[in-house]
């Protein structure tokens, strides 16, 4: 309940409780793309919302659990707190770089060889991924050159995803923080009624078939 979130909430209390989540492969899944930049901003803060709140609902369960799987609780962190740490290290990576050689001046390799290492190795992870992302592009999407195109596109602002990030971070935190978190809203699609959790009705209870209709 209060969470922004419910997927993630639901399978968070799950892998705590030591459940396993199985996965179906013959299951597909198809989703629509808001319909709106206002849609997609209010869809994002949504999700990074529940996300942290899942994230600061547990984090402390999953830290004392001694039921839990070092493994398990490992990968919990990853998935939950290590997001914040990840993102911090991506903007710095990204922006110390040329914040050091083009504006201050700075040689990067008189900053000693742990820097050094932590630069090169940010930078050849990032090759590493650009690479890799446009080689399934092209594998994937080869009859579709339109979508390759795209995802190069996305791949060169990258930089930008990450101060897109960043904001929607500050606001989820500031609405958590003070309190001011809406209440849950059908993303705006297109041709679809919105309405939130609170203005919606409840479903009227299901007719139970006739012998006639259960056995055709």
């Amino acid at each position: 309940r209060d969470v922004q979130t419910e997927d993630i909430e639901l399978s968070t209390r799950l892998l705590v409780g030591n459940n396993t989540i199985l996965i179906c492969p013959e299951a597909r899944s198809g989703e629509l793309p808001p319909a709106t930049f206002a849609a997609l901003w209010k869809q994002r803060v949504r999700w990074l919302t529940g996300w942290d709140q899942v994230t600061l609902r547990h984090f402390s369960t999953i830290y004392r659990s001694r039921t839990l799987h070092p493994c398990k609780k490992l990968a919990l962190f990853y998935i939950l707190p290590a997001r914040w740490l990840m993102l911090v290290l991506a903007l710095v990576n990204a922006f110390s770089f040329p914040v050091l050689n083009y504006v201050m001046g700075i040689d990067h390799n008189g900053l000693g060889w742990p820097i050094v290492l932590c630069i090169n190795y940010g930078f050849t992870c990032a090759i590493t991924v650009f690479i890799v992302t446009m080689i399934s592009a092209v594998v994937y999407e080869y009859k579709r050159p339109l979508h390759i195109v795209f995802v190069l596109i996305f791949q060169l602002l990258s930089l930008l995803y990450l101060i897109w990030q960043l904001v929607l971070l500050m606001v989820s935190c500031f609405r958590i923080c003070t309190g001011n978190v809406n209440d849950w809203v059908v993303t705006d699609r297109g041709g679809m009624a919105v309405s939130s959790t609170r203005e919606s009705k409840p479903l009227a209870p299901l007719s139970q078939p006739t012998p006639e209709e259960a056995v055709s």
